[in-house]
């Protein structure tokens, strides 16, 4: 018998860490709004801002894409250039992995990556993310000396890569300057001059 009350009791003891365990979870440890999915305005029809109480609390932000396989999330620091393909908009990550989001434009990805202070340059085809910029490389096209004709490609740290519009360059390069704090007179300054002339 006394046996029997030793186990009982010790069954009882074990549920009551348990449940106060569960309380003080619930209640003291994580705030119950954190836990209760967030409200989210739609942005579009293809792309919707996340606020995912997991991402949360490891401090993430996601985007929820509508794409031709489905619903899918993307950590927003992780995409690195959208582009226009046919009447979609094609999604890059730094991963590599591409995304083709339906119904949607590259100005409701614009409005959706704002909302998170996301480093973004726009040109008519494409939203750029300025943190994953590699390298700008000029090239000379002239076909008279007297008359120089060059043309400025962009490479990202995913290998993808876009030419810059002459009408654009010198706002690209203000960006990514004013993006990464580059003084205008020091040496990578006055490179990037050579690049928007």
């Amino acid at each position: 018998m006394i046996a029997m009350k030793k186990v009982f009791n010790q069954t009882l003891l074990i549920f009551a860490i348990i449940v106060a365990t569960i309380y003080i979870d619930r209640n003291f440890l994580i705030p119950h709004d954190i836990l209760k999915p967030q409200p989210v305005a739609m942005v579009g029809s293809g792309i919707q801002p996340m606020a995912k109480s997991s991402s949360i609390l490891k401090g993430k932000h996601k985007i929820m894409l509508k794409t031709t396989k489905g619903a899918e999330f993307i950590e927003v620091n992780d995409w690195v250039l959208g582009e226009i393909k046919g009447d979609n908009i094609l999604i890059t990550t730094i991963q590599g992995r591409k995304f083709e989001v339906i119904q949607s434009s590259l100005q409701e990805l614009r409005e959706a990556l704002e909302k998170f202070d996301q480093p973004l340059f726009s040109l008519k085809s494409y939203v750029i993310n300025l943190e994953y910029v590699q390298r700008i490389e000029r090239k000379d096209r002239s076909l008279n000396q007297n008359k120089r004709n060059y043309t400025y490609t962009v490479f990202m740290d995913n290998e993808q890569k876009f030419t810059l519009p002459k009408d654009k360059r010198k706002k690209f390069v203000d960006a990514v300057k004013a993006h990464f704090e580059i003084e205008p007179e020091s040496e990578v300054g006055t490179l990037f001059d050579e690049v928007a002339p």
